[in-house]
């Protein structure tokens, strides 16, 4: 399986990439089919023209061999049809790097050499005899590749032609590289012409009478007897007739109606009073509802916009606070109890990483000003005034900062001493690259150097005695 797979994968990357995609619907599964318009322009083109016109619409496929190809997009269904949107078959194309290598590969039919025209085939499987003689355009891709296995296990005749064609619903282009592609005017008026044509010639209703089947019944024979007594006394009687048409005569029939009971029927039903008030009633209770709805609707809306208005509020206030604080210059317990806090408070890493740097600077900006301030001429045991006051309006704060500072000194003195590198005179008479009292020269690569180190890692006498274990008792040898 392994190999298997190392194979597939080096086909797919030795195949160029498609720039063109049609979905094909059938009635056993849709096709996603990817198109190599780049390296196969005229197959492409032509194919993806047909499917904009529906020509492939109600077509089959008529040939199936067996894990070989199966095919479609004749008109007539036989083999011997088609024709490409010119009108005149198009030549072959090749390419070197798109091989028959495995099933799911569309190709253009064709009886010869340059004869493609609208058939087209699906492989079944390896077909590497149809390298060279046919043109490999497109593929099938994804999990329709499954529809294809199940399409290639139909039953069919000795024509190897399905005994049940799948048949062609619907090409619908997803992806067109050729921006010039036109649907053409006469294909689309016949197009429609005939669906007109098919609507007209749709069957009319059947006008045989029903038979009716007595012999379904429990009691079919007196059912059947009952029927039959009706048939002949209506053929004796004929059509019925009603009094009007049979006494024209007589006087108590009037040949006009009264006008005043002309709209009976239309005079609209009068309700009583207990019916008129209980349905008032009704309509008061259902509008007192209503608006008890419609005043618990807006007392929660406006609840919530309250709220939303609190938070938006609380957001400002918070946003400002933490503008003063950034303006607000730190002093040096300040700075420390900010750090601490900055420390131990929950934020994400950008916030954190901007407040370390901040704080790293004012560090730094307050040693300079210290610097700076000092002055040199001073004697170094002349105390420094600070250079930074405290700065806090809590005086809790202020009296924290104020122990902070003295648990870490003031004294900055050490600022006004000067560095002085005395120069190491060697006695007279002695190179002082030569004297062994200011050089301690230790070769690794020396070998009485090695042996030392060698020496050094045995293990003595007295290391060995303390290995012993000294929780067991000793052995008593004597007897």
């Amino acid at each position: 399986d392994g190999t298997k797979l190392c194979a597939m994968s080096t086909i797919y990357i030795k195949e160029p990439p498609t720039t063109g995609k049609v979905v094909m619907e059938t009635t056993r599964g849709d096709y996603d089919i990817e198109l190599w318009c780049k390296e196969c322009p005229e197959a492409c083109r032509n194919f993806i023209q047909l499917s904009m016109e529906g020509f492939y619409e109600g077509l089959i496929f008529h040939r199936l061999v067996k894990d070989f190809i199966i095919q479609g997009g004749d008109p007539t269904g036989t083999g011997q049809g088609g024709e490409s949107v010119t009108g005149k078959p198009y030549r072959d194309e090749f390419h070197s790097r798109l091989r028959f290598n495995r099933r799911g590969l569309v190709g253009c039919a064709s009886n010869g050499r340059n004869d493609n025209t609208s058939q087209f085939f699906f492989t079944l499987d390896r077909a590497e005899e149809l390298n060279g003689k046919h043109t490999l355009f497109g593929k099938i891709t994804g999990d329709t590749v499954y529809n294809l296995v199940r399409m290639g296990e139909l039953a069919v005749d000795d024509n190897e032609r399905p005994t049940e064609p799948p048949v062609i619903k619907k090409v619908s282009v997803l992806l067109n590289p050729f921006n010039d592609i036109e649907p053409r005017p006469e294909i689309l008026e016949a197009k429609q012409a005939a669906q007109r044509a098919a609507v007209s010639a749709k069957r009319p209703k059947s006008k045989v009478k029903a038979v009716k089947n007595f012999t379904l019944m429990s009691f079919g024979d007196e059912a059947e007897e009952d029927e039959e007594a009706t048939v002949v006394a209506t053929k004796k009687v004929g059509k019925v007739k009603s009094s009007h048409d049979v006494l024209t005569n007589d006087p108590r029939l009037k040949a006009q109606v009264d006008p005043s009971l002309a709209d009976v029927n239309d005079r609209p039903a009068q309700l009583s009073d207990k019916q008129s008030k209980k349905r008032a009633t009704q309509t008061e209770k259902d509008e007192a509802e209503k608006q008890t709805r419609i005043k618990a609707a807006r007392a929660e809306a406006d609840a919530i916009h309250a709220e939303m208005q609190d938070t938006k509020r609380a957001k400002r206030q918070t946003a400002k606070a933490e503008e003063e604080i950034a303006k607000k210059p730190a002093s040096t317990g300040s700075l420390y109890l900010a750090m601490q806090q900055d420390k131990y408070k929950p934020r994400g890493k950008q916030g954190k990483k901007g407040s370390r740097e901040a704080a790293t600077l004012a560090m730094l900006e307050k040693f300079q000003s210290k610097l700076l301030k000092t002055s040199t001429t001073a004697a170094p045991s002349e105390p420094v005034a600070k250079s930074v006051k405290l700065q806090s309006d809590d005086p809790d704060e202020a009296e924290y900062i104020m122990k902070q500072e003295e648990a870490l000194g003031t004294d900055d003195g050490w600022m006004q001493h000067r560095l002085d590198n005395e120069a190491v005179h060697a006695p007279k008479g002695i190179d002082p690259a030569l004297d062994p009292t200011s050089l301690d020269l230790y070769d690794p690569r020396n070998p009485l150097n090695q042996r030392r180190r060698e020496k050094d890692k045995k293990p003595t006498k007295r290391r060995k005695e303390r290995l012993i274990d000294r929780s067991r008792p000793p052995r008593d040898y004597r007897r």
